[in-house]
C-alpha cells in the first residue's frame, strides 16, 4: 500500500528491490551459501515473478528459511511463515511438518502472527475486504481453473490439475487427480519430517507443497528453484539438477508447442532427489544446529 503512492515505474523497481533484498537476507540468515541463494532466487520462476511484480519470490524464500530455522530460531521462523501466507499454497504443508517435528513454538508464533496480520488488514481495509476476497476467490476458481482460455491452456501452468486437463481429463477427474496427489504429498511430507533431518524436511517439503494446490503457476516455483540449487551445489547427480532448475522456463515452451503441461513431474522428481541427498538422518535424534547443517552443504560435507 505504501509503494502504491510512488510513481509506477520507480515503485515497481522499489518493490522488486525490497522483496528480492529481503529474500536474499532471509536465506543467508538461514545459513544457505551465496551459490544456493543466487541460483535459487534468480531462476526462471523469479524472473517471471519479477516481471509481474509478484510476491512469490519473497514468499518462496520465507518458506525455505522458516523450515530451515524452526528449531534454532522458532520465533523468527514463525514470523517468516506468517508473512509467507500472502501466498499460502507455497507453505500449505508446513503446519503438518511442524506438528510432525514438534515445533510447537514456531507453530504458535506463526498462528498468532497470522491472526495479527488478518486483524491489521481488517483495521486498515475494513470488514468488507473479506467478503470481496471470498467472492473474488470463487470467481477466480471458475475463470482460471475450470475454463480453458480461447487460445488454449496458459503456458505457465504448473499444477497437477492443469496437467490432467492438458491431457484431456474432465474437470471432475482433474480434481480427483489433484486431491489424490495432495494426499500422497501430505503423507510423504509427514514421513520426511519424522525421519529426516532439518535440511531434508526443508528440501523435500517445499516441492511436495507445490503438488497440493490446483492453483499454481510457474512464477510460484521459487522455493523449487532453491531446492534445485541445493542439489546443483552438491554435484551428486550430474547435470540433472541444473536441468530441473531451468524446467520452469522451458516447460512454457513445451506447453506452447504441445499443449501439454508436465511440470509437476519434475517437481516430484526434485523432491525425490532431495530426499535421496539429504534424508539420511532422523529428526528426533538430530541435535545439530540447522545453520551448521545448511552451511555444511555448501562445503560438500555430509548433512
Amino acid at each position: 500500500m505504501a509503494v502504491a503512492h510512488v510513481p509506477l515505474l520507480p515503485g515497481y523497481f522499489l518493490w522488486v528491490a525490497l522483496t528480492c533484498g529481503a529474500a536474499i537476507w532471509a536465506l543467508r540468515w538461514a545459513g544457505l551459501s551465496w551459490t544456493v541463494v543466487l541460483l535459487g532466487l534468480f531462476g526462471p520462476p523469479t524472473w517471471r515473478g519479477m516481471i509481474l511484480g509478484q510476491y512469490a519470490p519473497l514468499a518462496g524464500a520465507l518458506v525455505v528459511a522458516g523450515l530451515l530455522t524452526a528449531r534454532r530460531a522458532p520465533v523468527a521462523a514463525g514470523l517468516e511463515m506468517a508473512l509467507a501466507t500472502f501466498k499460502p499454497h507455497l507453505g500449505i504443508l508446513v503446519p503438518l511438518v511442524w506438528i510432525a517435528q514438534r515445533r510447537w513454538r514456531a507453530f504458535g508464533i506463526a498462528a498468532a502472527s497470522l491472526f495479527g496480520l488478518a486483524a491489521l488488514s481488517t483495521v486498515l481495509l475494513g470488514t468488507a475486504v473479506w467478503t470481496a476476497f471470498l467472492h473474488g476467490s470463487r470467481l477466480s476458481d471458475r475463470a482460471l481453473l475450470e475454463t480453458y482460455f480461447d487460445t488454449g491452456i496458459p503456458a505457465n501452468v504448473a499444477s497437477v490439475f492443469w496437467m490432467a486437463r492438458s491431457f484431456g481429463a474432465s474437470i471432475s477427474a482433474s480434481y480427483i487427480a489433484q486431491m489424490s496427489t495432495a494426499a500422497v504429498a501430505a503423507v510423504v511430507a509427514w514421513i520426511a519430517a519424522r525421519r529426516g533431518c532439518d535440511v531434508a524436511a526443508t528440501s523435500v517439503t517445499p516441492c511436495l507443497a507445490l503438488l497440493v494446490s490446483p492453483y499454481l503457476w510457474a512464477s510460484d516455483l521459487v522455493c523449487y528453484s532453491i531446492v534445485t540449487a541445493m542439489l546443483v551445489e552438491r554435484r551428486r547427480f550430474g547435470a540433472l539438477p541444473f536441468f530441473l532448475w531451468v524446467c520452469p522456463g522451458i516447460s512454457e515452451i513445451f506447453v506452447v508447442l504441445t499443449g501439454k503441461a508436465i511440470l509437476p513431474i519434475f517437481v516430484a522428481l526434485t523432491a525425490a532427489l532431495a530426499w535421496r541427498e539429504f534424508g539420511g538422518r532422523t529428526a528426533l535424534s538430530d541435535t545439530s544446529d540447522p545453520l551448521t547443517q545448511s552451511t555444511s552443504m555448501s562445503t560438500g560435507a555430509t548433512a
